[in-house]
């Protein structure tokens, strides 16, 4: 369980406290998502993290899942543009070797970064296009299942002036972006509440 002041993990037969990690001081952490690797040697958790004294930022921690030691941390403070920082959604590679986030730290736009799930190190940062000037959050994402495409989606200010979906594919190796689509819907704002591909990644 990811949450405001640590990372818990349970038994889950019985629900004993197993241990838990603190990670950064956190003075307002947001949503926290959580990501497991392939073979549950590590968990990775995403936020917004505002620490005490410091700047609002993205913040990935990687820890080791059967004693909850930090094993790397990232941050990430964007343009400084946006009203709120935080990442929203976090997925990995199919081979668990790269770590994916997404959320807003720039200003009418979702901003994408791809982590090497070993060290921390960045391998990528996108910005998703930007259609009608504002974004709003949450954005979802998916890993397609042969790990060749990251998708993200949110809402965005369409042609019509009201809130639509705003899809964006990247090439998982590169962030080399794709495609892009834009759904306005029948009513006067249309907002996507999450995201996945079919089996076969044709979709």
């Amino acid at each position: 369980i990811g949450g405001s002041s640590a990372t818990v993990a349970y038994n889950a037969a019985t629900g004993a406290l197993l241990r838990l990690a603190a990670g950064e001081p956190a003075n307002d952490r947001s949503h926290v998502s959580l990501a497991v690797s392939p073979g549950s040697a590590t968990v990775y958790a995403t936020s917004g993290n505002t620490p005490v004294g410091g700047s609002r930022h993205y913040w990935t921690v990687a820890l080791k899942a059967t004693t909850g030691a930090q094993l790397w941390q990232a941050t990430y403070r964007g343009a400084g543009t946006a009203n709120t920082v935080a990442t929203t959604a976090i997925a990995l590679s199919p081979d668990g070797s790269i770590v994916y986030v997404t959320g807003t730290a720039v200003a009418g736009k979702f901003t994408t970064i791809a982590y090497h799930a070993a060290t921390g190190a960045q391998a990528w940062l996108r910005q998703s296009p930007n259609v009608g000037g504002n974004f709003v959050t949450p954005a979802f994402l998916a890993v397609s299942p042969d790990g060749s495409q990251v998708a993200v989606t949110g809402a965005s200010d369409q042609a019509s002036g009201q809130f639509g979906y705003q899809t964006a594919v990247f090439a998982a190796a590169t962030g080399t972006p794709l495609w892009s689509a834009a759904y306005q819907g029948t009513g006067e704002a249309s907002v996507p509440a999450g995201i996945t591909f079919s089996h076969s990644g044709a979709q």
